[in-house]
């Protein structure tokens, strides 16, 4: 008789993966969810399932509700006695194409929905997203979670075992999980299925036979015919005779590198899976073939083995896992979705930028003068953001419909930010003194929302009242037409002139009909010189004839001091030298380092016959790229301060793949590419616009930048609270070999490469993707496009197929913009997440007439940061009350210190967690500074309490 034999457990956890919207539309799905929420809660409450998991997130919850509002307390009761959870997510984000913010609002606002309904799941489940980024213990553990099950993917030559030490680079550690194989759906692939349908799920024979298919239902009609078919009947009996003793071993070996031996996590769910009432008789079955082997089967709550495991685990030797988990091959991680639909991505990241970093700090900038902060405006933009952000959704791996969905979605955050903002502008401008300025001076206030000090060329259109004499005789020598921008103090700015056109405006106001103005209307850019972080800054605009002064740099239609344009190929400025390429391409010299960059820009175009998760080259590819194409060059908007050179490629590419054949068509088609390149006075980069209309399908187009910097053996890109160190050898499953879809990783507003001697960096405001090539060249590649078939995977071996949904093939017309800043050292020395955050930000020119008002008649800082290393991520009224909320981090490997300074009188200030919960006092200085220190990698949240004037 054997001795000492361990009393071993399989935890059997019934759960769901539920889509908001992936396979089918929002309303069908919804559909769905609706008969699945109401099944479940009758399966619960009868006692046929323990509990069961809501996949981490509460909105299918809120959705049920929406529809069935009278079942609110039965929902209630069941999460408060634990048998259902539901959170810590609002939805299930893909965390690399949102920005870190809005990971932090979704855990915010999914943790309070979730205990409004009873109660949150306190854990940090991310068992869905596409890539786990490097940030992510910090932040699970800012909302007091010490535990983390994650999926795709970590690799078994990082984490031989399914549990570790997973640690941000701040020092934050969570235990952590990965589960087994098959991961979130071991016990449902390895056993419910093949049990429930008395076929393996596993063999080739698992398919639909129509002679026994039950209930069938499909749509017949030319506008459906292409969806899925369904079955209408729910099983009502099993097969007994699938429990076997071989079974339930290859069921218990998929957990078998597990640290736990005697207790294994059986996950019982997959995607839109519901419950199953048969379950406890399937359980008992188990018990019944199993029990010999003294072992037992048990259905279990997710919180109950998270218990079992810190429990029974001695965290002390696991082995620590630092870094991002995004371990490759691409399969498992479905790693190449990133490009996918780039126009929801491109959306979604203006929509952000607008929500994040102008309309919320605008509104609090308003409010620390007495308005109301705009609350329910800004949680409605939060409310269309979030909703856009599930994996499925803002990757747009779905049907047209739900991609159509997601865009009107994020239009809508775009209009409600720029309402927002727009209030809050009218509501300063009103109060800021401008009585000094006489009755017919046009006054423009330029507003920086970012917390950084910062000067610029911009452009603005000025409205200018048409006092032109139309009956002035004709003389050969015309009066300049232009106008000149003025400091508040009168001193002459440089100004450069585009010409006007004549318009009539409406002019607005609630109380009356609209006037008529008409106005000149003047196309200018100018140099803001220095605009106060956080705050704002006046300028006066005056004609030529009232203010022409010789100190400035100056242009308009018939005079100028001189141009950027410095031959009709070359473009120069103070830091630059833009040279045109016959081919479309242009070098790019930085003049401070003597260092010349060849050939950037040419376009790289290859087959694609894979699908929105996985990249696939045809066997007989065509790889066409634009080095040998000739180049119409023409310059625009030539001047002192701003010029740029375009210039125009046609590339014949085939039209499309011939999937069958494994290649590129015969037939060929031109994709005419816009290329162009600024260069603005006293600008340390060179912008780059791209417009090209997309008529191809089945091709992946790329933008290629030789950096000619071969010694560099690392690329730097933009994170969630963190810049990412990546190696540019692409990961590989030896040492000696690489996965070359692996090679391709995400980015977000910026890609940097250097030798730690020179570097060239890639700031952006819409792409997600990149490569740094591992040749001599260190070429870096940005992902414009990549137009693929609408076939959405259900199974490996089925997926529905809709070739006459063609939004995948991103057909219509693109604009992408960046810019390339050559830079000496490491992105550190030159502060590249700042010069992205600019990038990103534009300030904002307003035009106004003279007034009075109580805010400073020049210039005003009403929020600043006075490190520039510290990086800010958010202002934003507390959830839970009535003062303010400031987000910033450090991303660097040095402590870092800052002062944060408002113009509104601070009361009180605490440092809180990420829920927003106060940790500790901070003692504002005697000047009303808020003193922090944020070490390396720190994300760190402050509360402020201030007295907001005009309030009592």
């Amino acid at each position: 008789m054997q001795k000492n034999i361990k009393k071993r457990t399989g935890y059997i956890v019934s759960h769901t993966h539920w889509d908001r919207e992936w396979r089918y539309p929002i309303w069908e799905t919804r559909r769905m969810l609706i008969d699945f929420i109401d099944e479940l809660i009758e399966v619960l409450e009868s006692g046929k399932y323990t509990s069961f998991l809501l996949d981490g997130q509460v909105i299918p919850i809120l959705d049920y509700l929406e529809f069935r509002p009278e079942m609110a307390g039965r929902i209630k009761s069941l999460v408060s006695f634990g048998k259902l959870q539901i959170g810590p997510w609002y939805t299930l984000p893909d965390e690399y194409p949102v920005d870190g913010e809005a990971i932090i609002r979704n855990l915010l606002w999914g943790i309070r929905k979730s205990e409004q309904i009873g109660g949150v799941f306190k854990a940090g489940y991310t068992s869905f997203g596409w890539g786990q980024t490097t940030q992510l213990p910090q932040i699970y553990a800012g909302f007091g979670m010490d535990t983390v099950m994650v999926g795709k993917h970590i690799g078994k030559h990082r984490a031989p075992k399914s549990e570790f030490i997973w640690c941000s680079p701040d020092g934050s550690e969570l235990l952590a999980t990965r589960f087994g194989s098959d991961g979130r759906a071991n016990f449902y692939f390895n056993a419910h299925l093949s049990i429930l349908f008395g076929l393996n799920h596993k063999s080739p024979f698992w398919e639909y036979k129509w002679e026994k298919g039950g209930v069938a239902y499909h749509r017949a009609d030319t506008e459906k015919m292409e969806q899925d078919h369904f079955r209408l009947d729910v099983p009502v009996d099993w097969h007994p005779e699938m429990v076997t003793p071989e079974l339930i071993e290859t069921l218990w070996q998929t957990t078998d590198d597990s640290l736990m031996e005697n207790d294994r996590l059986m996950m019982n769910g997959c995607d839109y899976t519901a419950a199953q009432s048969l379950l406890p008789e399937i359980v008992a079955k188990f018990n019944e073939i199993d029990s010999e082997s003294n072992r037992e089967w048990v259905q279990a709550t997710m919180p109950e083995f998270i218990k079992l495991m810190k429990d029974k685990i001695d965290r002390s030797k696991l082995l620590v896992i630092n870094g991002e988990l995004r371990d490759g091959p691409a399969g498992p991680l479905t790693g190449n979705a990133l490009s996918t639909r780039l126009y929801v991505k491109q959306l979604n990241k203006y929509a952000q930028n607008l929500l994040v970093r102008f309309a919320e700090p605008m509104a609090a900038f308003a409010s620390m003068f007495g308005e109301d902060y705009p609350d329910s405006f800004i949680k409605r933009a939060w409310l269309y953001l979030l909703q856009s952000h599930p994996h499925d959704s803002i990757n747009a791996v779905s049907q047209d419909k739900t991609a159509l969905d997601v865009c009107h979605r994020l239009r809508q955050v775009i209009e409600i930010s720029q309402t927002v903002a727009d209030r809050a502008m009218k509501q300063l401008v009103k109060i800021i003194d401008m009585s000094q300025f006489g009755e017919e001076v046009v006054l423009l206030v330029v507003f920086n929302p970012l917390p950084y000090e910062r000067s610029n060329i911009i452009e603005a259109w000025i409205n200018v009242s048409d006092i032109r004499d139309k009956n002035e005789v004709w003389r050969a020598y015309r009066m300049p037409e232009g106008l000149q921008v003025f400091n508040a103090d009168g001193k002459p700015l440089s100004t450069q002139n585009h010409g006007f056109t004549e318009q009539v405006y409406p002019v607005a106001q609630l109380h009356t009909r609209a006037f008529p103005y008409n106005c000149l209307r003047h196309k200018i850019f100018f140099e803001t010189g220095k605009v106060p972080a956080g705050g704002y800054k006046i300028f006066s605009v005056k004609t030529i004839d009232q203010g022409r002064t010789e100190d400035t740099r100056w242009s308009d239609s018939i005079a100028s001091t001189g141009s950027l344009l410095k031959s009709p190929d070359r473009l120069e400025n103070e830091y630059l030298i833009v040279q045109m390429n016959p081919n479309g391409t242009f070098n790019l010299t930085d003049k401070l380092n003597n260092k010349t960059f060849y050939n950037l820009n040419y376009y790289e175009d290859r087959g694609e016959i894979g699908d929105y998760w996985f990249n696939e080259m045809p066997m007989f590819d065509q790889i066409h790229n634009s080095l040998g194409c000739s180049a119409v060059i023409w310059a625009e908007e030539t001047g002192p301060l701003q010029a740029t050179l375009a210039s125009e490629i046609r590339m014949q590419l085939p039209q499309k793949a011939v999937k069958h054949q494994k290649r590129r068509s015969d037939e060929r088609e031109s994709l005419v590419i816009k290329t162009a390149v600024t260069l603005r006075a006293g600008v340390n980069y060179a912008e780059v616009n791209v417009e090209f209309e997309n008529r191809h399908e089945d091709h992946y187009l790329r933008v290629m930048f030789p950096t000619g910097l071969g010694k560099a053996t690392y690329a730097d890109t933009g994170g969630h609270f963190i810049v990412d160190h990546r190696l540019i050898r692409p990961q590989g499953p030896t040492k000696t070999s690489v996965w070359p879809d692996m090679a391709t990783l995400p980015q977000n507003n910026f890609v940097d490469v250097s030798d730690g001697t020179v570097g060239l960096a890639f700031l952006n405001n819409s792409l997600t993707e990149y490569e740094v090539l591992d040749n001599d060249e260190r070429t870096a590649a940005l992902s414009l496009l990549r137009a693929v078939q609408n076939w959405i995977c259900t199974e490996t071996r089925v997926g529905s197929n809709f070739p006459s949904q063609k939004g995948g093939q991103c057909l219509g017309y693109h604009s992408i913009r960046y810019a390339i800043l050559p830079h000496t050292g490491n992105w550190q020395d030159a502060n590249i997440p700042l010069a992205a955050d600019f990038f990103n930000i534009p300030m904002v020119p307003v035009q106004t007439r003279k007034h009075k008002g109580t805010l400073a008649a020049k210039q005003a800082s009403l929020f600043a940061i006075d490190n520039p290393a510290v990086r800010f991520s958010a202002l934003k009224k507390a959830e839970d009350g009535d003062t303010f909320i400031v987000r910033l981090y450090n991303p660097t490997s040095q402590k870092q210190q800052a002062n944060i300074t408002f113009s509104a009188a601070v009361e009180k200030v605490w440092q809180t967690n990420l829920n927003e919960e106060r940790n500790s006092p901070v003692n504002p200085a005697d000047d009303g500074d808020i003193p922090i220190v944020l070490l390396p990698y720190k994300i760190v949240t402050i509360e402020v309490e201030m007295h907001l004037k005009g309030k009592q």
